[in-house]
């Protein structure tokens, strides 16, 4: 009991006066070493062995590794926001159990009212879902030649984002955050984008639980390292737009949404500029009981 108590101190005074990753060096040193070809048997230390892995097991080019290697990378975690502290003073598990529904919480439909350009794109979107403290994501599939004025759905995989496909329906373990992104790209790297936001919890989560297994459950900065290393990792050209955006649901919110109805739906709009460069995306969100 003592030890878990030494354990969960330190944890809180690194989260309390840490601003730098920890995450982003390790995995900017492993993609050092897969660009240069180093074999996973040479690698000593566990953290770099485990991302190398993932990266290799995900095909990454290591072309466009290099690129992002060649820009400039920022290693300070974004300052905390209200859905940070939400993660820090969740109450305990038996206090709120009881008062949300088993629920699920779906993206089903994307309105491009204006895209940045005059020529069709490449769409994706993606989602880190808070449940709790350790997040899960979901990547969807890449829409292709979208266009201004254009509307479409999400197929029936992509849609559910909470709990991940395979589950029908889950309480919240106090609250449900959401940060989300759309990427949109005329370029020819769209591909290798959506799958570097594929792996991006895998390698946080490889980071911490090689060099802390003990406390990296509950580490509650977790959600800030994979927002950091989101930046760094969908790295844009200057043909490709990202709009993130997040949101987040308390249980007893959840609990006086759905009190009367099976469902609320809810969009989130993303408009910038009236004219030529500018755009105007609205992501649609159904939350069913």
């Amino acid at each position: 009991m003592k030890s878990l108590i030494v354990i969960l101190t330190f944890l809180y005074s690194f989260n309390l006066f840490a601003t730098d990753s920890a995450v982003i060096p390790v995995v900017t040193e492993a993609m050092e070493l897969y660009v240069q070809n180093q074999t996973v048997d040479f690698v000593v230390r566990p953290d770099l062995f485990k991302i190398i892995n993932i990266l290799k097991e995900k095909e990454i080019d290591p072309i466009y590794l290099q690129n992002i290697l060649a820009k400039k990378t920022n290693s300070t975690l974004p300052e905390k926001d209200e859905y940070d502290l939400m993660i820090e003073n969740q109450p305990s598990q038996t206090e709120v159990a009881a008062l949300a529904p088993a629920i699920s919480l779906h993206a089903f439909k994307l309105d491009i009212k204006r895209q940045s350009d005059l020529f069709s794109d490449d769409v994706y979107a993606y989602y880190f879902i808070t449940d709790g403290v350790i997040p899960t994501g979901k990547i969807t599939s890449i829409y292709k030649d979208t266009k201004s004025g254009q509307s479409f759905f999400f197929n029936e995989v992509d849609r559910a984002i909470f709990p991940l496909v395979g589950i029908p329906a889950k309480v919240p373990q106090n609250h449900l955050i959401v940060d989300y992104g759309i990427i949109e790209s005329d370029g020819d790297d769209i591909k290798e984008m959506q799958k570097l936001s594929s792996i991006i919890i895998d390698l946080a989560i490889a980071v911490y639980t090689t060099r802390n297994p003990e406390g990296g459950a509950v580490l509650a900065q977790m959600r800030r390292e994979i927002k950091a290393l989101a930046d760094m990792l969908i790295e844009l050209n200057s043909d490709d737009r990202l709009i993130t955006g997040s949101f987040a649901f308390k249980n007893e919110e959840i609990t006086d949404l759905l009190k009367d109805t099976t469902y609320f739906e809810f969009s989130k709009r993303h408009k910038e500029g009236e004219t030529f460069g500018g755009f105007d995306y609205t992501l649609n969100f159904r939350l069913l009981r």
